[in-house]
């Protein structure tokens, strides 16, 4: 399949005659077409459908590398008369979505993706010039550490007729006649000058016995698959559909997933008490009100399971500076605290422990006077008695009493209440990375990485006295012994 592979994104960047650097994706946009494409293996069903058990759509699919034009959103036109579009190269797919697309700015010189495009697939916006043979050998040296094209016949086919050597394309039906399209084509090598000779088709029988070895020979030589290649084509077989905004939830065929998780996400605000409802009228002239939004994710296990989750989020791009925010800076967890933790543990054969803060940043209260439209949905959200107390929203806004998901300056608003509060607990951050506390009494340290938090300890009585402090104090989820963070696997023997 390696193979297979590597041969369509050599032809996609041949026909889009686009330069060799974007040949990771090709290879990304070959495996996500491969997965889509019929198998005789499957008996004419597509390795999608076999995993997902039900058939891919195919609306989306655009020709590689050609002319795509993205709507440029209006707040970043620089004048009313100015162009609407921005030219870009269509170079791959956003695998859980089928409304959009990757585009390459050349412009920029930025990677984008974009769901309002308009395709010209009869132009391809790769170099105008011609490739020549010579070039396309370049394309095969890419492709080298995928494949390797060994030889598959030792008898070359020029010694075959002296001077003029005869390409043999026999074409064999099922009871063994020979297509009418088959013969032997001439080509002229050496001085002889290029000539069309017709010549009937041969019968099987008197194809040359070296050409009859070379379209049938299969290599026994053992492959080693590529393992970047490999990943690749294992995250385009793992693919979700998301819902991209909050109509394309109701619409899709899960629905019923969507709303649950949407309705888990409003009552959890609700609970929090995130926001109050107050008159527009109330709100001052300087101020302006934001509009939210819902985004989706779905959540694949190791097991293949999939969880639904619905969040709710601010357009943080409508937020002014020093009006609606101020400072928004947020330490994260250093690398190297990281492993550094983890070859403490593994010297003194501590324990390692992790834990989840659930809706981290619904827990500190915004400092800004900030007001939000109304979530989309909310006259079905909710209880029935909430509706009918608060969501009489006829010329009502939310004025948010916490921090919420897209606020620019939330993450650095949730980094103040935990250091706050892991200061009252007697932790102290280091001074190479403020993420990073460590207890001198209890041997106890802690490595936060946003609403990650990592423990380790000489003893579990030690870090469940930490984790019963942060239960009172957060909404948690313990984890237990740590297997992933921040994307690296961990092992305990």
């Amino acid at each position: 399949m390696i193979r297979t592979i590597a041969t369509k994104a050599r032809s996609m960047l041949l026909d889009s005659q686009l330069e060799l650097e974007f040949w990771a994706e090709a290879i990304s946009t070959a495996a996500y077409l491969h997965t889509r494409s019929p198998s005789r293996t499957l008996d004419g069903k597509t390795p999608y459908e076999m995993l997902w058990q039900k058939k891919p759509s195919l609306d989306h699919l655009r020709r590689f590398g050609c002319a795509a034009y993205r709507l440029i959103p209006k707040d970043q036109r620089s004048g009313k008369f100015a162009s609407r579009s921005q030219e870009c190269i269509m170079i791959g797919y956003v695998h859980s979505s089928t409304t959009i697309w990757k585009l390459w700015d050349r412009s920029r010189k930025s990677l984008v993706q974009a769901s309002d495009v308009t395709f010209d697939e009869s132009t391809v916006s790769g170099s105008t010039q011609a490739i020549e043979a010579s070039e396309a050998g370049k394309y095969a040296k890419i492709f080298s550490s995928c494949v390797s094209d060994e030889p598959m016949s030792d008898v070359s086919l020029e010694d075959i007729n002296g001077d003029i050597s005869y390409e043999i394309v026999p074409v064999l039906t099922s009871n063994s006649s020979t297509s009418s399209s088959a013969g032997v084509l001439p080509v002229a090598t050496g001085h002889e000058s290029p000539a069309t000779i017709s010549t009937p088709p041969l019968p099987p029988s008197e194809v040359p016995a070296a050409a009859r070895r070379q379209s049938l020979r299969r290599s026994l030589r053992n492959r080693i698959a590529n393992p970047i290649l490999q990943a690749t084509m294992a995250e385009a077989t793992r693919v979700v559909y998301e819902s991209v905004s909050y109509h394309d939830a109701l619409a899709h065929s899960e629905s019923q997933h969507w709303r649950s998780a949407m309705r888990a996400e409003f009552t959890s605000l609700l609970e929090n008490q995130t926001w109050k409802y107050v008159d527009r009228s109330t709100v001052p002239s300087h101020k302006s009100v934001l509009g939210c939004r819902w985004v989706y994710k779905i959540k694949v296990n190791p097991a293949r399971s999939m969880r639904y989750k619905a969040g709710l989020v601010i357009k943080e791009y409508q937020q002014v500076a020093g009006i609606d925010f101020d400072d928004t800076f947020a330490p994260v967890a250093k690398l190297v605290s990281f492993r550094l933790q983890i070859a403490v543990a593994a010297y003194y054969c501590w324990l390692i422990e992790q834990m989840d803060v659930i809706t981290a940043f619904l827990n500190p209260s915004v400092t800004e006077e900030l007001y939000i439209e109304p979530p989309e949905g909310v006259e079905w959200l909710g209880s029935a008695s909430a509706v009918s107390s608060n969501l009489a929203l006829t010329g009502k806004v939310c004025r948010l009493r916490k921090a919420l998901y897209g606020l620019k300056q939330a993450p650095r608003l949730w980094y103040h209440d935990i250091h706050l509060f892991l200061l009252s607990e007697d932790m102290i951050p280091s001074d190479s990375d403020t993420n990073l506390y460590y207890s001198s009494n209890s041997k106890l340290l802690i490595l936060l990485y946003v609403d990650d938090i990592l423990l380790t300890g000489p003893s579990l009585p030690i870090i469940d006295r930490m984790k019963n402090q942060l239960r009172n104090r957060y909404r948690v989820s313990d984890l237990g012994a740590a297997k992933k963070y921040i994307g690296i696997e961990i092992e305990h023997q």
